[in-house]
């Protein structure tokens, strides 16, 4: 007789943190089409958001204090997210062409683009949050530093021009990013990532890693 195996039971904290993430799941899509043509997350009342997630008021409050614990918990994974998304620009090596530029940018602002409803809610709630004002400050710095460590490094290996300052240099970076991303690919605006990467790719190109002709 062939042997059955038998998958191991879920502990109950297990079953109760996979019916958390189901529910995560649904309230993010129901957020992200709420919110997508670029409405406020701050005037989106929680009984909108319940009943486009199809989700119990009751079942909501199990989980989540109200609906800034939720967006806490998204933002979260979010910034984690476009940390990875960033991770092709960082990581470019001596040799590396405008071109290779302009493909790993897409892939950050393809991430973006995915998550630019939660972005954007980030951004509204987080001068009054401060919880969220917390991890948005943390991510952004951890952003420059790694922003400023991929310029000396690449300065060191005659792919950033020498005459930058890395560490100013990545506020102003970052900081372009942030306001571009959410002009060119923030809720309400065609979500394109190809269109933004291609725009900045020369700019950033041009700014950080040719050197001026003689």
């Amino acid at each position: 007789m062939p042997s059955v195996t038998r998958k191991p039971r879920l502990s109950r904290a297990e079953r109760q943190e996979q019916r958390r993430d189901a529910i995560r799941r649904r309230l993010l899509a129901a957020l992200e089409a709420l919110l997508d043509d670029g409405g406020s997350f701050t005037e989106l009342p929680v009984e909108a958001l319940i009943r486009e997630a199809g989700v119990a008021r009751s079942t909501f409050y199990v989980y989540f204090e109200d609906k800034g614990d939720l967006l806490l918990t998204l933002a979260q994974d979010v910034v984690d997210d476009l940390l990875v998304g960033a991770a092709d620009w960082l990581s470019l090596e001596a040799g590396a062409t405008q071109d290779d530029l302009e493909a790993a940018l897409r892939r950050f602002a393809a991430t973006y683009v995915q998550h630019r409803v939660i972005v954007a809610a980030i951004a509204e709630t987080a001068p009054h949050d401060a919880r969220l004002g917390e991890l948005l400050d943390t991510r952004l710095d951890q952003l420059v530093r790694e922003l400023a460590g991929h310029l000396a490094a690449g300065q060191e290996r005659g792919l950033v021009r020498r005459s930058l300052d890395p560490e100013p240099i990545a506020v102003w970076v970052s900081a372009l990013l942030e306001r571009g991303l959410h002009q060119l690919a923030g809720p309400g605006t065609p979500a394109e990532p190809d269109r933004a990467a291609a725009a900045l790719a020369p700019l950033l190109w041009n700014a950080l890693y040719r050197e001026p002709a003689a």
